[in-house]
């Protein structure tokens, strides 16, 4: 009783994309988004000079980025709100 899996084209994840100019025109309604792939040392400053660069750094209410457990190495990923 495996479940049953089924692909996903690209052109499916395309409505998962971030689009800067429909957030800031208010047209984005998701509220909490998970960012994946952030890699590198300077990964988190990185992400928010981005945010700041699209003129976002004043829109979110929540930034969080794991590190992995019990070693000081961001897990790659962020939750932004």
């Amino acid at each position: 009783n495996r479940p049953v899996r089924t692909k996903v084209t690209n052109k499916d994840f395309q409505k998962y994309d971030i689009n800067p100019e429909k957030i800031q025109l208010g047209e984005d309604p998701r509220t909490t988004v998970m960012v994946r792939n952030l890699s590198g040392p300077n990964a988190r400053k990185e992400f928010l000079n981005f945010l700041a660069k699209c003129e976002l750094s004043e829109k979110f209410t929540f930034f969080y980025m794991p590190c992995k457990e019990h070693r000081n190495v961001l897990a790659g990923f962020a939750f932004i709100n």
